[in-house]
């Protein structure tokens, strides 16, 4: 998925964030064009005043369409409402907050990445916090929280600087990077609740939150 750049900050700050262009069309995030322009049809005909349909609906509808079909406009929407692709499937992201990594041994890390070849390894522990207003849940009941997280260097596979400076850690051996977090609670997530649960070799804690505190 494209990141908003400052070049496109206008027309991305144009876009209001709660409106879902997927939802309004009945599309699922990833679909190809056609889909969207099947969908689009469909919304004209239930939706159109002139034939006796919402025409507050309709409106929507079209800005949805007019954004999705343009190849440019829909990066930056995508961007903006924080799709990602996760197992094969697009999803839209949970931003948290407050996002605090506990204390952990790099050298872990570094001994997991060597042994089994998973650049994408990171453990230790991770407390988060996130606005009950902004928490997104997918239609398959997933929330996917994508926290900036310190992660071994893909580049170097966290040796750093022992063999000369690595291009893509400047010879640290670690980098921060977007880490995708599914999970799926089993109720409505409140303001004030703490949910405590393990992926893969991270133990994660989210404690939500109302915006205001």
């Amino acid at each position: 998925m494209a990141r908003v750049g400052d070049s496109r900050l206008f027309y991305a700050m144009t876009i209001e964030k709660t409106k879902d262009y997927y939802q309004i069309l009945g599309c699922d995030y990833g679909c190809d064009e056609d889909r969207i322009k099947a969908a689009y049809r469909i919304k004209v005909k239930e939706l159109h005043p002139d034939h006796g349909g919402d025409e507050e609906r309709f409106l929507q509808a079209k800005e949805a369409f007019d954004t999705l079909k343009d190849t440019g406009k829909r990066a930056e929407y995508d961007s903006l409402i924080g799709l990602r692709e996760l197992n094969g499937s697009v999803y839209r992201t949970t931003k948290p907050h407050h996002v605090v990594e506990g204390t952990k041994d790099i050298y872990d890390d570094i001994k997991e990445v060597l042994k089994r070849g998973d650049s994408n390894h990171i453990s230790g522990t991770v407390y988060m916090e996130a606005d009950e207003r902004e928490v997104f849940r997918n239609v398959d009941g997933a929330v996917i929280l994508a926290p900036i997280l310190t992660t071994i260097c893909r580049v170097c596979k966290g040796m750093g600087g022992w063999f000369g400076k690595c291009g893509g850690c400047g010879g640290g051996g670690k980098v921060e990077n977007e880490y995708l977090i599914p999970f799926k609670p089993k109720d409505k997530l409140t303001a004030g609740e703490i949910y405590d649960f393990k992926y893969r070799n991270l133990n994660v804690r989210l404690m939500i939150t109302d915006g205001e505190s």
